[in-house]
């Protein structure tokens, strides 16, 4: 997985996982090819809208997917959903390939345009963390963090990263879709 780039597509709807989930599947399986894997996570207590992170991995010799062209957000209006193209990235670190613990969630922290220091990170409490480094000038972060915690140590660790960053942009996931070429 380390030589393959993720692809990180945003939802937000306000349409219930069953409905939107028809809308999603047409657009993953346009761009998948027989060796793609793409995950699709559900944040998990959102109030008013739900909120979805599609991961696509492809090698980047075959990469080809995208949901829109050349734009990074657009709503798509014959089903109301709000889609934000994060771009790609590559993995630097990989302590966690295969979710396995069906209690594990995920906390996906996007860090912005600038230059971080990594370190402080890592010295939080987590059962692995993946680490993804933008492959792609246009993509909208420069890293993403992919923390597997439970449930109980998930919100702790979100009231920490909201307390080391300001205004981060962070949220507690639960995959609930997984598609194989």
């Amino acid at each position: 997985m380390k030589k393959n780039i993720v692809q990180f597509v945003c939802f937000e709807t306000n349409l219930e996982f069953d409905k939107f989930i028809a809308n999603w599947e047409h657009y993953a399986k346009k761009f998948s090819s027989k060796e793609d894997k793409t995950h699709l996570l559900e944040q998990v207590n959102t109030k008013n809208k739900y909120k979805y992170v599609s991961q696509h991995i492809a090698n980047p010799d075959e990469l080809q997917f995208t949901f829109m062209k050349e734009k990074k957000s657009v709503i798509l209006p014959e089903s109301k959903i709000k889609v934000v193209q994060a771009g790609g990235y590559k993995p630097i670190q990989l302590q966690n390939v295969t979710q396995q613990d069906t209690d594990q969630t995920k906390i996906l922290l996007f860090l912005g345009k600038s230059v971080y220091d990594l370190a402080p990170f890592k010295t939080l409490q987590y059962q692995s963390l993946n680490i993804y480094e933008a492959y792609f000038e246009s993509s909208n972060y420069s890293y993403i963090l992919e923390f597997f915690v439970n449930e109980t140590t998930g919100e702790e660790l979100i009231k920490e990263l909201k307390t080391m960053l300001h205004n981060p942009e962070v949220g507690m996931y639960k995959e609930c879709l997984v598609l194989e070429g």
